[in-house]
């Protein structure tokens, strides 16, 4: 998390026009059923989904994101159907269930509404268990190395870093007119106004 009393830098880090890179660790449960073959449920081609653009369950499209994945160790659904093969499985294994835990990379540059488990349940992985961000633009939290519930002031080289990007993401501003700057208009009078000619005023 970053605190910052500069709203400008904030706003800029935080818009999703600005595509900040933010990079998410994520641990899927092995929660799908044996007899469906078990695992995390992800499919085979999610990898390619997520470069292409994930297909929200909404039909909303995110755009071109990373995902890298990690097989899990200790996984004993890929045992249970090679048994499963080889016609020794017995009833009992499809009330298994795996304690393994697929660890799950996801770059994104946007910021929607519980973006990533909702790209992941789109693929496939609706068993999210553990979810943090590893890093912020030009900000890794294992470069901090920062123990866990601890606050420290950015060093003046993170500042540097951040300060870097700003620049171009000013370039990518649209520029507003500042109304209150400019000199006031006299509009010109209408026919009718212009018709109308002012009263002298009567001594009494």
């Amino acid at each position: 998390m970053i605190l910052t009393t500069d709203g400008g830098v904030g706003a800029l880090l935080l818009h999703p026009d600005h595509h900040v890179t933010k990079v998410y660790s994520v641990e899927l449960a092995h929660n799908r059923p044996i007899h469906e073959g078990g695992g995390d449920g992800l499919v085979s081609d999610s990898t390619q989904q997520f470069r292409h653009g994930v297909v929200l369950a909404d039909g909303s499209k995110c755009a071109p994101a990373k995902l890298e994945l990690q097989p899990a160790a200790n996984c004993i659904c890929t045992r249970i159907q090679d048994e499963r093969n080889s016609k020794n499985v017995t009833s009992d294994d499809d009330q298994m269930k795996c304690q393994a835990r697929t660890q799950v990379r996801v770059h994104i540059n946007e910021g929607k509404f519980h973006q990533v488990k909702r790209m992941l349940s789109a693929v496939g992985g609706h068993g999210v268990r553990n979810l943090h961000r590893e890093s912020f633009g030009p900000l890794c939290l294992a470069n901090m190395k920062l123990a866990e519930g601890a606050v420290r002031p950015l060093s003046v080289g993170e500042c540097e870093q951040l300060r870097a990007m700003l620049p171009a993401f000013r370039a990518c501003v649209p520029k507003r007119k500042r109304t209150y700057d400019q000199p006031k208009r006299h509009l010109p009078a209408s026919n009718n106004d212009a018709a109308v000619k002012p009263t002298k005023r009567r001594e009494v």
